[in-house]
């Protein structure tokens, strides 16, 4: 019997737009306005109807941590449906199995903090690729950085399901878990082809931006730094990795703690990730599994796009309100704060620009919630009276 990892549902947010026809109310401009509830006490019901007699109640049941309850769906001031998602996050991992790899018994430790970030209910919702070097025509006899650009594991969504219902997985638990470092560095070894290696995965991912510019898409490099053949030159390294970043690539790097540190700091500084993560002082399973999911919170972003009006319509920016459904529990308003200055501890969301939004920002506490809620689901509903945070 398959089981389930979780349902990691924060990639998917269901837009509620008001069609304009139920709401009777809309001014000679074109632009939609809003049937203001009137509470009947505080977290108490709320009804409202339009001026052709079609109204629908607002509910503002329950209060919830935010303690504006919930806007009913069918209220006459969202009567239309359609779905938007969060921005799509690409991880391409890049693996050093090079013989240094293999110091203090740490490659074991490594590789099972891989299967278990596979594997992680809040892993679900990521597209990962995969790529161990030196390995497959990535080496340093050939510092071939084309072969070094295509994962062994392509890139694929993981699944709310386990493997082997989850196909992708299944593709990268059994490459990570059969992978061994090389004997030696240079006999049969390949040498530590970094400059090859990061050279090819970070053309891979600024070609993947460029085919699909909404995604966040990242390389995750996991090293000790210690460059062996092709180019040495930390320099030139680093080049290559502020390239990719300027063309809208993050670069993380998680090298072993007490090895090449500056270099692999070199590498996140220029890779747009601000410090390096390092493995290996207390526990390198737990350190790396950490790394990788601190990598993916950083990663999965907490924008919504905006939402679009019904044809013809103008869409008023006080006519918007953002539900959080949690796994498992009833759904409650977030309150709009005006900036990412007025967010505090309860959270809430606000426009990236209030004069022209072009999205929806979630403040960091809820963004945080969010994430670590497998069973999360936004409701982006249009038409009723924007609720300010409390």
């Amino acid at each position: 019997m398959n089981t389930l990892k979780g349902t990691w549902m924060v990639g998917v947010a269901s837009v509620l737009v008001t069609s304009g026809v139920a709401l009777g109310a809309c001014s000679s401009s074109g632009v939609e306005v809003p049937i203001d509830p009137t509470t009947t006490g505080a977290g108490g019901n709320a009804t409202a109807s339009s001026g052709n007699g079609q109204g629908g109640s607002i509910e503002l049941d329950g209060g919830g941590s935010g303690g504006h309850g919930m806007i009913d769906p069918d209220a006459a001031c969202a009567t239309s449906t359609i779905q938007a998602n969060l921005t799509p996050v690409d991880l391409f991992l890049i693996f050093d199995r090079s013989a240094s790899m293999n110091f203090k018994s740490k490659w074991g430790a490594a590789t099972s903090a891989l299967t278990k970030f596979f594997q992680s209910p809040s892993s679900a919702g990521l597209h990962v690729a995969l790529r161990f070097f030196p390995d497959d025509g990535c080496d340093s006899g050939t510092c071939d950085a084309n072969a070094c650009g295509q994962p062994l594991v392509p890139l694929g969504q993981l699944l709310a399901s386990s493997a082997p219902t989850d196909a992708q997985e299944q593709a990268l638990v059994n490459v990570s878990s059969t992978k061994m470092p090389a004997a030696t560095e240079i006999n049969g070894g390949g040498g530590t082809p970094l400059s090859a290696a990061l050279t090819g995965a970070e053309t891979w991912a600024a070609t993947l931006h460029g085919q699909k510019p909404g995604d966040r898409v990242a390389v995750v490099l996991v090293s000790d730094a210690e460059a062996n053949g092709c180019d040495e030159d930390q320099t030139s390294i680093d080049k290559v990795v502020a390239q990719a970043q300027a063309a809208g690539v993050d670069t993380y790097a998680v090298g072993l703690a007490g090895y090449f540190e500056g270099n692999m700091e070199a590498i996140a500084q220029a890779g747009g990730t601000g410090k390096a993560f390092f493995i290996g002082k207390t526990d390198v399973e737990l350190d790396l599994l950490t790394a990788l999911q601190t990598v993916q919170q950083k990663q999965v972003s907490c924008d919504l796009a905006m939402p679009q009006p019904s044809a013809g319509k103008t869409l008023d920016l006080n006519l918007v309100n953002v539900d959080y459904s949690p796994d498992g529990g009833a759904p409650g308003l977030l309150g709009q704060v005006a900036g990412a200055a007025g967010c505090g501890a309860s959270g809430g969301w606000y426009y990236n620009n209030p004069a022209a939004p072009t999205q929806i920002t979630l403040c960091p506490s809820t963004c945080s919630t969010i994430q670590a809620d497998p069973g999360a689901k936004i409701d982006i509903i249009l038409g009723c009276q924007t609720m300010p945070a409390k």
